[in-house]
């Protein structure tokens, strides 16, 4: 108030005018009060500023940075093993000390991760090796029919050998041995008087003997006569030794007696049959592959000799389908399978119709067929008969065809 008065006073001197004064006043009023009120917001802002960044905790934060920094720093040495970081801020000084052991720790740790994941490799390297490999796959899904030959080439030396005398034996006596798929066959005029076979893997012949003749004696026989197969041979005796051997030629004596044998009859049939693998066998069909599901290998040949080794019974029974017509019993007659091979083509439907009137040979007034086995079939043909041997069954399936049985007329 003074210094406005005296200002006053002296700008009235100055000769202003009173209302001048009123406009300084009031001006200046205005910026002091603006100057006030700048500074009393700018003081405001400023601490909210000061507040923002408390809840992000950048001053927290600051701290452990160096700390992170050295994490940084040892995590290429030590990121593969990821339970180390708890004590990694704990020993953040040592750090330099750290990372010579941790390369040590590291580099064997993924060496050890790589090999444990291709452990299971070799077995599964081993399964496609078991399905190339004869005994593996072979034996899991298919079974092997072996012939006598097969046999005999893959037995031992000592095996043939034995094989050998006892041939030469027969051949001493005028027999004339016959090889077929399960043996060879030595006939005394027109009946089998021996056969050799396999039991197992066990050389061993069969005689047209009566088994009972040496139920007490040194030559211990088996009686097999309950078997269709050898029901006109039904002495079995096995080969299990070199004693045995001469035994065996003591029987064969007793089946050819009356017979004169011949000395210097020699020869090694051993040397014909060398060792020869499974799969070379299988190509010369000394070998058949079948099914363990119990299908059959379709054949483009089969004989009525070989069936009995190439299919089950039961197998050959279930397959035989039923017709709708019935049979007609008033004229029984038979019809050899190789006589339908030779008249009718691949694929034929072969009725009871078609067998009287265009297979030759048989009875034309015949009105109910059965179809026996015989001979050789080659061919697939859809059979539809009266009834049939179980044999000619097996030939018929095995060859690709089907086995229709017409019904019983009931009464």
């Amino acid at each position: 108030m003074v210094y406005i008065h005296i200002a006053g006073s002296t700008l009235l001197a100055a000769g202003l005018p009173s209302w001048a004064w009123a406009l300084i006043v009031i001006a200046v009023i205005v910026v002091v009060t603006g100057a006030v009120a700048g500074f009393v917001l700018f003081r405001r802002r400023k601490p909210s500023k000061e507040i923002m960044p408390a809840p992000k905790r950048d001053p927290a934060n600051r701290p452990p940075k160096p700390v992170r920094v050295k994490k940084e720093t040892a995590s290429p040495v030590s990121q593969p093993v990821k339970a180390e970081p708890a004590p990694a801020p704990v020993k953040a000084e040592p750090a330099p000390v750290k990372p010579a052991p941790a390369p040590v720790k590291e580099e064997p740790a993924p060496v050890k991760a790589e090999p444990a994941q291709p452990a299971p490799a070799p077995a599964a390297q081993d399964v496609p090796e078991g399905a190339v490999v004869v005994p593996a796959r072979t034996f899991a899904n298919f079974r092997y029919l072996r012939s006598f030959t097969a046999k005999l080439i893959q037995s031992d030396d000592e095996t043939k050998a034995r094989y050998s005398a006892l041939k030469n034996e027969l051949l001493a006596y005028g027999a004339k041995g016959q090889i077929g798929w399960r043996g060879e066959s030595f006939r005394l005029g027109r009946n089998t008087a021996v056969r050799i076979v396999f039991r197992g893997k066990v050389l061993s012949l069969l005689f047209a003997l009566d088994p009972a003749r040496y139920a007490d004696t040194k030559y211990k026989v088996e009686d097999v006569s309950d078997a269709p197969l050898t029901e006109k041979t039904p002495c079995l005796y096995r080969i299990k030794n070199e004693r045995r051997v001469g035994y065996a030629k003591d029987l064969i004596a007793e089946v050819y007696a009356g017979r004169e044998r011949k000395e210097g009859v020699g020869e090694d049939f051993a040397k014909k049959y060398p060792y020869e693998r499974t799969e070379a066998l299988i190509r010369k069909k000394l070998i058949r592959v079948v099914s363990s599901s119990g299908e059959p290998e379709i054949m483009q040949e089969v004989k009525a000799t070989e069936v009995s080794t190439l299919l089950d019974d039961a197998y050959a029974k279930e397959h035989i389908e039923e017709s709708v017509r019935y049979s007609d019993r008033t004229r029984r007659a038979i019809v050899n399978v190789d006589d339908l091979s030779r008249t009718f083509s691949d694929g034929d439907r072969v009725t009871v119709e078609d067998i009287r009137s265009r297979v030759p040979g048989v009875d034309r007034r015949a009105t109910y067929f059965k179809v026996l086995a015989r001979g050789t079939l080659d061919k697939a043909l859809t059979v539809e008969a009266d009834d049939f041997s179980v044999d000619a069954v097996k030939m018929i399936l095995l060859t690709g065809g089907k086995v229709i049985r017409n019904k019983d007329r009931k009464a």
